[in-house]
């Protein structure tokens, strides 16, 4: 993919970017976001699916694969025991550390480039801080409801989502869009590595059994390694962007009451100039949306 059209800057020259999407997310999440005003991006290697390493592991392969080719292993038994081992093991962060070993193991032997050796460690360092250095906000291109989402980002399917546009959402930042050591990039998740695609792609990988979702992202890439250890990045965001919001289908009537007490509440007193959206109750597999 080219990364370079997914900046901002670019984004923003293109309509088609300009749709309507849906995050879905418990009510307590929600609830923080208003009350703070800020939208949480969590840095890519807090994400609680470790499959999102899944490219990485990929690449580190493709890289393993490239350096094999290079050296002369001969009968290294020891490695290739190592090898076929590790091939078995599930493609997430855990494993990268032994795919490391093997490499620099490789690149131990006399017969080694030193020019090629520079080049596989510049890789090496890009994927390892690949998932350090970028942070996301992750939502559903689909303003639709989907019933797998409501199940996966919603607490067991009891939480809300709400609806936006997308243009919204990214005119919020472009303040931030100047500033030095800080990146932003915005578009569709892909399900596939290409030959060609570098580390600096990763955040925008992830592995094809989450196709469904059509999620999209709004990514931060730091410059500045001092800023690595920051676990999330919150940024203020303006509530008028939300504009209708979705109680979950899974929810009693007690609890949609309660649901919809409380974000009526919490709106008025944070966003007093501000009209609180439309509150909708999920009706998956049904139309109409019965509103509140």
């Amino acid at each position: 993919m080219d990364i370079e059209s997914y900046r901002l800057e670019n984004v923003l020259n293109n309509k088609s970017n300009n749709i309507i999407c849906r995050k879905y997310l418990s009510l307590d999440k929600f609830l923080d976001m208003l009350i703070n005003k800020h939208i949480c991006f969590p840095r890519c290697d807090q994400f609680e699916d470790q499959s999102e390493s899944c490219m990485s592991v990929q690449l580190m392969i493709k890289l393993l694969n490239h350096a094999m080719r290079i050296a002369d292993l001969g009968k290294d038994e020891e490695f290739y025991n190592q090898f076929n081992e590790i091939m078995t093991l599930p493609p997430n962060h855990k494993s990268l550390p032994r795919f490391l070993k093997l490499i620099e193991h490789i690149m131990s032997k006399e017969n080694f480039p030193e020019s090629t050796k520079k080049e596989v460690l510049n890789e090496i360092d890009t994927i390892k801080y690949a998932r350090l250095k970028h942070y996301a906000y992750c939502f559903s291109k689909n303003s639709e409801e989907q019933y797998l989402l409501w199940k996966t980002y919603t607490d067991d399917g009891k939480g809300l989502s709400f609806s936006f546009n997308n243009f919204d959402l990214i005119n919020q930042f472009k303040d931030n869009m100047n500033l030095m050591h800080i990146s932003f990039y915005n578009g569709l998740i892909k399900y596939n590595l290409n030959e060609n695609d570098s580390a600096e792609a990763l955040p925008f990988y992830k592995h094809s059994y989450y196709k469904g979702e059509e999620e999209m992202r709004l990514v931060i890439k730091l410059g500045n390694p001092q800023n690595y250890e920051k676990p999330f990045i919150n940024l203020v965001f303006d509530a008028s962007i939300i504009k209708d919001i979705t109680l979950s289908p899974f929810l009693s009537n007690w609890q949609i009451d309660v649901y919809r007490k409380t974000i009526i509440t919490v709106w008025e007193k944070v966003f007093p100039n501000v009209e609180v959206p439309k509150i909708a109750v999920s009706q998956v597999g049904k139309k109409p949306i019965h509103m509140i």
